[in-house]
């Protein structure tokens, strides 16, 4: 298996050194960014607020200042430089969520993410990497989602009947659409990926409002409102017919931002045709007429996107397999939808009625699939021969008369039979895939488990086997791994751990859910090794290119079943061995994978390196496989990763870096390790492979030197906007984030007291940890109740901290204000309910939900403005519950059960504690807040490990019940 081409290879094997540098780099950073919102959704109250908020400040501004050291010595187009600034942004983003998780301003609030999007201008303008413009639009996306889930919308613009609110959505991606076509190149937001996604992000949207409103007109007549939908449908055709004309000229083609305008304009069509012909009363021709509209309309696209791809290349898809991939999902598209509605039309004639019809539909239509494909793969046979002749030309000669037969108009022939050929073939596959569920479906309820999912497996190789396509391999090998899967599952557990029957290890999962840790088994271990051969057959010098399609099937399911599953940390890993031996190796072989991989990497490279080399990266990738061994999604990655760097594939590269970012997020939201230590770990990793990196990087440059790009990197990043960007960017967040601090300094000062009754639950917040989600008794009064809120306003209460308040009145200014009054602002959501602008959640350390659930009431501080901070909360009693949820003794050695007297505790972000009722009596002695924060995170860490251990062994106990 050849890594990397030969023409690559210029001197003594150095190239290896820069790749493997730079993916280290990467996952580096990766992992610390990682730990640092680990370290951060912990809330570790024992540092204190004003450690945690100024230690990270500190961080991000050394971030920065490596940044710029960086940038004046070598530029701000290489590695470091991106991974640093990257990591500084991910920094902004920890500043916001810890002054929202400090002062209790509610969780995953879109004023964050817009804030965050907001402070990443100045630096992305200033570095120009399409990277971190990327990473700019997916941060206000989520601000602008969160912004319309609350209600908002543009101009103050309320829904219109049957409206989507997805318009909201496209018209912002829009505009970025047009700034990034027009005046990206200026300011580095270059490259297809980003015009690609904003289209996608821009047109569907809005392609989704139109049709869903064009069938709510035709339902509601008269009673629905034109003119929005005339204004929505004018904007998506101005904007489908500027980008179609625009990427379909040669010089500017992009076969992707095509389709994605296509099927916007396909699903389109299919609502004006279904309006038209729904009056008719028979569906059977409503769904006739439907497939014909899309075989018409598809077969057109791929005709046009196939000719401009054959301009731009000079040479024509002679065969399927030549057809690039953005024609064959268009195809697909239109192939899919038409089986879908043949299968209706089958449906509502009554066909299948029992299991055994299901069995003998599902045979029929394999077989239909089955000759549909080799008829077709006869047709390209057929003219295999020519083919061959023109491939065994000079390659020079025949390149130049194509580009000449196309710069004169004579083009090329297409594939014989054309584009309808190709959608015959579309509708064999969507068949066979059809046919295979039907079949399961039989099989699986006819015979015991699991015979039906063995039938299955063999039918899905054997369609494998029989089929010709790539798309109809892919579908039929994602069979099979589902299939194996779970005969695998069957023979660990029932048969070798004794369980009854699969339904048991079914509401075994179901039981304990995602949320808690799933024993590792060896089939998604064995699937990632039947990929790792498939993709070395296929890509190794026997060039099985057939088993393709089987291992990105394979290594697909992998890595999505994969997720929810768990393992214990590394230094639990002993006492698991010694607790069982079989859960024990499982896990070894888990962490083992990785290294082996990467030793098979390092043999394979053309200039292999030395021995103490390959020794040494296999010893480290293996150190940073054990320290991520309570994450087996990250580890799946990591291999991904390494075959990328194999066989020479950056998508398999890009593949394993997104699949060790979903990893990651969902180890962030698995119970089995708590937070502290998930960060612990992570920090560790991400030293590890910076290391790596380091150490290759120099090697690298004392080999060959400096590239001769740097100098130029170097002048371009001495220019006085560079630093002036890099500077203003960061004290652009510094001055936002401590002026949030002032603020809410300030209000919980010099704020008036409320108390409001709440109404708990309980979730997690990405960036800011676990969280009670509070809702309010006087919101079920705006809604229900009397007081309904007829306009936007202020709800006026009683100021204090004795009783819980109500609401006295409802105004709409804030004047008149008497001196014991308290004004909270009113909003209206989307669908006319009006609620008290409060927060939306109260953060504690990981851990605490037991200590929290009994909460019944919130105490706030609120200026004359209206804007509110949360202090603390209380419980039933009306006692005060301390932040660090350990409850302070009355009197040293008196008995534990005596009734608790909790003084007032500074809250997260609390500046003076709450004054004490009159008769209360005086503050007990308490241990120190690190004592007792230290006392509740060991505590803690020791129950999930023994939770971990126990799980790991697949005899998980039932959680401990919470207090409601």
């Amino acid at each position: 298996m050849q890594a990397i081409s030969q023409d690559e290879i210029d001197t003594a094997g150095w190239n290896w050194q820069k790749l493997l540098s730079s993916q280290a780099l990467w996952l580096g950073a990766i992992l610390l960014s990682s730990g640092l919102i680990c370290l951060l959704a912990a809330n570790w109250t024992s540092l204190g607020k004003w450690t945690r908020l100024i230690g990270l400040q500190v961080l991000l501004i050394a971030t920065v200042g490596l940044a710029f050291w960086d940038a004046r010595r070598r530029g701000t187009q290489g590695n470091l430089f991106l991974a640093l600034l990257m990591l500084a942004a991910i920094g902004i983003g920890a500043l916001l969520g810890l002054v929202g998780q400090t002062y209790q301003t509610g969780a995953q609030s879109w004023q964050l993410f817009a804030w965050w999007a907001l402070l990443l201008l100045p630096w992305a303008l200033t570095a120009r990497r399409p990277g971190l413009w990327l990473f700019s639009l997916v941060i206000m996306n989520f601000a602008l989602v969160l912004w319309l889930g609350t209600g908002n919308s543009f101009l103050a613009i309320p829904y219109f009947r049957g409206s989507l609110g997805s318009w909201q959505l496209a018209l912002p991606n829009l505009i970025c659409l047009a700034l990034w076509h027009f005046y990206g190149e200026r300011f580095g937001a270059r490259g297809k990926a980003g015009m690609r996604l904003l289209t996608a992000l821009a047109l569907w949207p809005l392609a989704m409002e139109v049709g869903m409103g064009i069938v709510q007109a035709h339902s509601y007549g008269h009673e629905y409102p034109l003119v929005p939908l005339a204004i929505l449908t004018g904007l998506w055709l101005l904007a489908s017919v500027w980008l179609w004309r625009r990427f379909s000229r040669v010089a500017q083609a992009d076969l992707w931002v095509l389709a994605i305008v296509a099927l916007g304009a396909i699903g389109v069509s299919l609502a004006v045709v279904q309006t038209l012909v729904s009056d008719s009363g028979s569906l059977e021709a409503t769904l006739s007429l439907l497939s014909i509209v899309v075989v018409v309309e598809a077969a057109w696209v791929a005709w046009r996107l196939l000719r401009l791809h054959e301009a731009v290349t000079g040479r024509a898809a002679r065969v399927s397999e030549e057809m690039p991939l953005s024609v064959q999902i268009v195809l697909g598209f239109g192939a899919w939808l038409v089986t879908l509605f043949g299968l209706g039309l089958l449906l509502l004639m009554g066909i299948v009625e029992s299991e055994e019809g299901a069995l003998v539909f599902g045979i029929i239509l394999m077989l239909i699939s089955v000759v549909i494909l080799r008829l077709r793969q006869a047709g390209e046979k057929a003219r295999a021969p020519a083919i061959a002749s023109g491939a065994a030309s000079d390659a020079a000669t025949d390149a130049a008369t194509e580009a000449a037969q196309a710069a004169a108009g004579n083009r090329p022939p297409l594939a014989r039979g054309g584009q309808m050929g190709n959608m015959v073939e579309q509708v064999g596959v969507a068949a066979g895939v059809v046919g295979m569920g039907f079949f399961g479906f039989g099989l699986i309820m006819l015979l015991p488990d699991p015979y039906g999912y063995v039938g299955l497996g063999l039918a899905a190789c054997a369609l494998y086997a029989a089929g010709t396509g790539r798309i109809i391999r892919f579908l039929a090998a994602l069979m099979q791994a589902g299939c194996l899967m779970v005969v695998i599952q069957w023979l660990f557990w029932v048969q070798i751990q004794g369980t009854d029957s699969l339904g048991d290890l079914i509401w075994w999962n179901m039981e304990h859910g995602w949320s808690n840790l799933m024993p590792l088994a060896p089939d998604v271990w064995l699937l990632t090794v039947g990929a790792l051969l498939a993709f070395v057959l296929a890509y190794g010098t026997r060039r099985l290119s057939w088993l393709l399609p089987g291992a990105l099937a394979w290594m697909l399911v992998a890595q999505i079943a994969i997720f929810g599953m768990g393992s214990v940390t590394l230094q639990h890993l002993p006492a698991l061995l010694g607790r069982d031996v079989l859960f024990g190796c499982i896990t070894l072989l888990y962490a083992v994978l990785p290294a082996a991989v990467a030793l098979m990497v390092l043999r394979s490279l053309p200039q292999r390196p030395s021995q103490a080399w390959r020794a040494g990266l296999t010893l480290m990738t293996l150190a940073i496989s054990l320290v991520c061994l309570s994450a087996p999604a990250v580890l799946i990655a990591l291999i991904w990763v390494w075959l990328g760097i194999a066989v020479q594939r950056r998508w398999l590269r890009v593949f394993g870096t997104l699949a060790l970012l979903l990893g990651l997020f969902d180890y962030y939201y698995g119970l089995h390790v708590s937070l502290l230590e998930k960060a612990q770990w992570l920090v560790v990793g991400g030293c590890l492979a910076l290391g790596v990196a380091f150490v290759l990087q120099r090697s690298f440059r004392r080999n060959n030197g400096a590239p001769a790009e740097d100098a130029a990197g170097r002048l371009a990043a001495g220019s006085r906007g560079v630093q002036a960007g890099l500077a203003g960017g960061l004290l652009a967040v510094l001055l936002v984030a401590n002026a949030g601090v002032m603020r809410y300094e300030s209000i919980l000062a010099h704020g008036k007291p409320l108390l409001l009754e709440l109404a708990p639950l309980d979730p997690r917040a990405l960036l800011q940890g676990d969280y009670m989600e509070l809702a309010y008794a006087e919101d079920r009064a705006l809604r229900w109740g009397d007081k309904e809120a007829d306009t936007m306003g202020y709800a006026v209460f009683a100021a204090g901290a004795e009783r819980p308040a109500q609401i006295l009145r409802l105004q709409p200014a804030a004047q008149p204000q008497a001196e014991d009054e308290v004004l909270i602002p009113l909003r209206r959501s989307q669908w006319d309910s009006t609620s008290l602008v409060l927060t939306g959640a109260y953060f504690f350390a990981e851990g605490l939900e037991p200590y929290f659930s009994p909460a019944r009431y919130g105490e706030f501080r609120v200026d004359d403005s209206g804007r509110s901070v949360l202090l603390q909360l209380r419980d039933a009693e009306m006692q005060p519950m301390s932040a660090a949820g350990v409850s302070q003794p009355a009197k040293a050695g008196e008995a534990a059960q005596e009734k608790r007297q909790t003084p007032v505790i500074e809250a997260p972000g609390v500046a003076d504690p709450a004054p004490q009722a009159a008769g209360a009596q005086a503050e007990p002695p308490a241990q120190s807040a690190v004592a007792a924060d230290a006392n509740a995170a060991a505590r803690i860490a020791t129950e999930n490990a023994q939770r971990a251990a126990q799980a790991a062994t697949g005899s998980v106990p039932a959680p401990p019940a919470q207090e409601n």
